[in-house]
């Protein structure tokens, strides 16, 4: 009879050694046979049962099962020849806890892609097989050591191999469970199907058929024994490449489901960079829509007039353009305007004493305060127009507290550039923090500031005036020259609103990118230290026939559906808190659909790509190596 197995001095180099865990293994098992392969610890015996389960390659030698060698199969062959052909059975039964028995046994059929009603027939047949019918839908981690090994067995038996490989099946077991494994393996045995058991326990060696000593990888000579009738060939279920990759959804699917605490984990990961995303987003559409209508509301009936010829930068000249401009049809109010720089003025509380005043600095008259309806806390602002032409100071309530000013009455004075001058009124908060920052000086007060930053005439005009007078004021103070005029309007908000929207835009883009990337480490972190602590499964399913692209594939879908959930939840929860912020602010919520699509995308694309490096590093490990270490 040709055996089954045949071994011709094999050896096995231990990788990054020179030394070998095998150096001439020479035998063979015929079909039928139930064979023991028994040793001490450290003799090669797991080595060798991952050269006979196709986990490893020899170094040297030749393997043939079946009459086929299978060291000049491909890896696609080689992964099919042992989920079809050959079970195997661990010492530590390498269960997934989180799964039930049932779903632990049929493990191998998924991987083929059998149809899940064949599946449910096959795994109840070998539930049944090893008397664990009653604890079918019962968690894995919740049974007892000898029931875990029971269901390793029906999960080697399930896909109908030619030969059952065990590895150290009863180390872990107490004698009553030993027991009842070893009659296991007899009878599934007695049906027909090889089994090769590795082990160093006397107990199993004597159940056997015939027994092979390992000493130091080199095996005894031993011939089959005689009189062995294998039982009739079955044909192992198979399924289709359609139902592998529907069955490697599922499995991906259902993965995070089963590990509760890690996925959530990582899921949170998402869902606060996203809703980061998306809620910074919306607050900033609807912040940008605020600041244009503010704007628009301020700047819609108010033109800057600047004058760019010789000599008007003087506060009479300002003076007399906005008494000229004040005459024309339109316009309510017409101010004039000088701003200095608070880097060439020395602005403080007492003389040399105290921190330097960084607000702003302007000097105007009463009518500025009366154009935007600036009204004063305590004092008098009408002061700022005072008729003996003294320097005198308004202060906004943000520069006032800033100089320690809490009122102003007689004797509180304010120094600049040495020089003191006298505070008229401290005005009442405006909202607005330029204005609130400001201390507002008379024209009196020219001879003490230096270093001016603008001049100009700042016109309030009538409804629907703005446009017109624009154009006509340039004509209307310098009939010969107009083009020393130059009017800003509201038409140039349509530029500032596209520049704040551009500013805006860059700076979530650039938010946007950190916060992918850093959601995209921790998840792809979490992810890579998961498997780690799975490559025990990842070993099993590669002994089940499972493809590195089968295990690249399963990885990659179960991170990227973790991803495509944190960008659902983390959108929603964007969604409420720009809400919540617009709300508060009295702001409209200016956020469309695409922005909650991004937020979704984002999360895809996040999970996907933080998948990828665990998922190869997952593809790409031996399993024969995992077991040598699990």
């Amino acid at each position: 009879m040709a055996p089954l197995i045949r071994l011709d001095g094999v050896a096995k180099r231990i990788p990054g050694s020179a030394a070998l865990a095998l150096r001439n293994a020479t035998c063979t098992v015929a079909p039928g046979e139930f064979v023991c392969v028994i040793g001490t610890s450290g003799s090669g015996k797991t080595t060798l049962l991952s050269l006979l389960g196709l986990l490893d390659r020899p170094s040297a030698g030749t393997y043939r099962f079946d009459g086929v060698d299978v060291d000049g199969l491909s890896e696609r062959a080689r992964n099919r020849f042992r989920g079809h052909r050959i079970g195997f059975v661990f010492q530590n039964s390498y269960l997934v806890g989180e799964e039930t028995a049932a779903r632990n046994v049929g493990l191998g059929l998924r991987v083929r892609g059998v149809r899940v009603a064949q599946q449910r027939r096959l795994v109840a047949e070998a539930l049944a097989a090893v008397g664990l019918t009653a604890l079918a839908d019962k968690p894995a981690g919740d049974l007892s050591g000898g029931e875990k090994q029971r269901v390793a067995v029906a999960r080697a038996l399930v896909g109908r191999p030619d030969v059952i490989l065990a590895d150290e099946p009863t180390g872990a077991l107490d004698s009553e469970s030993t027991a009842r494994l070893i009659s296991l393996l007899q009878q599934i045995n007695r049906q027909g199907t090889t089994v090769v058991v590795v082990t160093h326990d006397p107990l199993v060696a004597a159940a056997a058929g015939r027994v092979i000593h390992l000493e130091d990888g080199v095996t005894s000579a031993s011939e089959p024994a005689a009189g062995i009738v294998p039982g009739a060939p079955s044909t192992p279920p198979s399924g289709t490449r359609v139902g592998r990759v529907r069955q490697e959804l599922a499995d991906a699917l259902r993965a995070p489901l089963s590990r509760p605490v890690r996925t959530l984990l990582v899921l949170l990961a998402y869902v606060l960079g996203i809703a980061a995303l998306v809620g910074a987003m919306g607050v900033a559409s609807s912040t940008t829509g605020q600041i244009v209508h503010r704007l628009t509301e301020a700047g819609s009936n108010q033109i800057r007039v600047v004058d760019t010829s010789p000599g008007s930068r003087e506060w009479s000249y300002l003076d007399a353009q906005a008494g000229t401009l004040g005459r024309l049809e339109g316009v309510g109010a017409a101010v004039p305007v000088r701003t200095f720089t608070v880097v060439g003025n020395t602005v403080t509380r007492l003389r040399g004493v105290g921190g330097k005043y960084t607000g702003g600095l302007t000097m105007t008259d009463q009518r500025y305060m009366a154009a935007y309806g600036m009204t004063a806390d305590n004092g008098a602002v009408n002061l700022l127009s005072n008729p003996w032409d003294g320097p005198v100071v308004v202060l906004g309530s943000v520069a006032a507290t800033s100089l320690g000013v809490a009122r102003a009455e007689p004797g509180v004075v304010i120094w600049v550039n040495d020089r003191p001058v006298d505070v008229a009124a401290v005005l009442a908060p405006s909202g607005d923090t330029l204005r609130d920052n400001t201390a507002y000086f008379s024209p009196g007060a020219a001879t003490m500031l230096v270093d001016p930053l603008d001049s100009y005439v700042d016109v309030h005009t009538l409804p629907g005036y703005a446009e017109p007078l624009a154009k006509a004021i340039p004509v209307s103070l310098m009939p010969t020259n107009p083009g020393q005029i130059q009017c800003s309007t509201v038409a140039q908000l349509a530029q500032l609103q596209q520049g704040i929207n551009s500013d805006l835009g860059t700076l979530l883009n650039t938010i946007g990118l950190v916060i992918l990337v850093l959601s995209a480490l921790t998840a792809g972190t979490t992810m890579f230290l998961s498997v780690q602590h799975r490559a025990a499964e990842i070993a099993l399913r590669r002994a089940t026939g499972a493809s590195r692209g089968s295990v690249f594939r399963l990885f990659l879908v179960e991170g990227t559906a973790i991803g495509l959930a944190g960008g659902i939840f983390g959108s929603a929860l964007g969604i409420g808190l720009a809400a919540v912020v617009a709300y508060l602010n009295g702001w409209p919520l200016a956020l469309g659909l695409g922005v909650v699509g991004l937020g979704i995308g984002v999360g895809l694309v996040a999970g996907g790509v933080a998948s990828i490096i665990p998922a190869v590093y997952a593809a790409r490990r031996d399993p024969a190596a995992i077991l040598r270490t699990v």
